[in-house]
């Protein structure tokens, strides 16, 4: 595999664009990363992201397939129901993951808390 120099900021990588081959490399500013490895041209350690201009027409394929997408019906009803609603109390919260607080009992006073009832006692 050749190395190249991204078209973005002409650093040498080892990078193609997935849709049209060119060298990019995998910073933020020069390309999107592809996260689904069973896209059609996705090769591990070569071909992982697009390049910019293949990005936004991928991006805007994206937004143009959500926007036709039906509408089901647990997806009216969260656009319908307010923040509020879901903070509703008639949901129990489980809150077991959180270790509890420790009180501190008459023994397990800081020392720095002795000192300063001590200075304060006439």
């Amino acid at each position: 595999m050749a190395d190249g120099q991204c078209v973005s900021c002409k650093t040498a990588n080892k990078y193609n664009c997935i849709n049209c081959s060119v060298f990019v490399c995998n910073r933020v500013g020069c390309s999107l990363a592809e996260l689904d490895e069973s896209t059609a041209g996705w090769i591990a350690q070569q071909s992982v992201g697009y390049c910019k201009s293949c990005a936004d027409e991928v991006i805007s394929d994206y937004q143009e397939q959500r926007n036709k997408k039906p509408q089901t019906e647990s997806d009216e009803h969260s656009e319908n129901t307010s923040s509020d609603e879901s903070k509703s109390s008639d949901v129990p919260l489980d809150h077991s993951w959180k270790s509890p607080k420790k009180k501190r009992g008459k023994k397990q006073e800081s020392g720095r808390q002795k000192g300063n009832m001590e200075r304060i006692k006439y």
